[in-house]
């Protein structure tokens, strides 16, 4: 996508040229793969100890509680600032690739970032 916008695509006879391109875009599709694979869901079991379940404590209810009221918070940021939250810390993206995604300086990205962590910490504290 990178080469198509800057207008860079190699000729198509050009077998070195191709060959590069099929490689760097073999190397962003494993990226982009490994980036997936961080984001695992997380499942109740894996959170949930069954002996705390036995014993009567809750299990890690505060952890699951701060993790629902994060959520809600992130909801009610503007929509720029939640866009950035969810692809820097979702989408496990650098800001560098946020600011070349979006097309604005990387200043810009974690000024926003900072004033949306700002926000947050705002929010959970009340």
């Amino acid at each position: 996508m990178k080469l198509f916008k800057n207008r860079t695509l190699p000729d198509p006879d050009d077998e070195a040229a191709v060959a590069k391109l099929s490689a760097a875009v073999k190397n962003m599709a494993l990226d982009f793969y490994a980036k997936l694979v961080k984001q695992q869901t997380i499942h109740y079991e894996d959170v949930v100890d069954p002996e705390e379940i036995v014993s009567g404590k809750p299990p890690m209810a505060a952890a699951i509680t701060d993790r629902m009221a994060l959520q809600q918070c992130i909801e009610k940021l503007p929509r720029l600032q939640k866009e950035y939250i969810q692809l820097r810390y979702h989408q496990d993206m650098s800001i560098k690739e946020i600011a070349e995604l979006k097309g604005k300086s990387e200043k810009s990205v974690y000024a926003t970032l900072e004033r949306a962590i700002a926000r947050l910490r705002v929010m959970m504290n009340e």
